[in-house]
């Protein structure tokens, strides 16, 4: 089994979140995640900051399908434009 590779990334219009599409073995899915900030606790540890995964989808036999599905459980997504691939 290979690993999942991202294939389309689509950023809100503040760059603190987005979603990316990837695919394995002719399989598709979606994550969602968001920038998090670096406190000064991390002492530099995560330099400015850092992506965080905050969902992921189930497996998906097609693209379309997958983009479909991230439209409609991704909220910020519905007023993004169509997705480029």
């Amino acid at each position: 089994m290979g690993e999942w590779k991202p294939l389309t990334t689509i950023e809100d219009s503040s760059g603190e979140r987005r979603v990316v599409i990837c695919c394995k073995d002719a399989l598709y899915r979606h994550h969602a995640e968001m920038w998090m900030l670096a406190a000064d606790e991390d002492e530099g540890c995560y330099g400015d900051g850092f992506w965080m995964e905050t969902s992921v989808s189930g497996y998906f036999s097609t693209i379309e399908d997958c983009q479909r599905e991230a439209r409609l459980t991704v909220d910020w997504l519905r007023s993004q434009p169509e997705w480029e691939t």
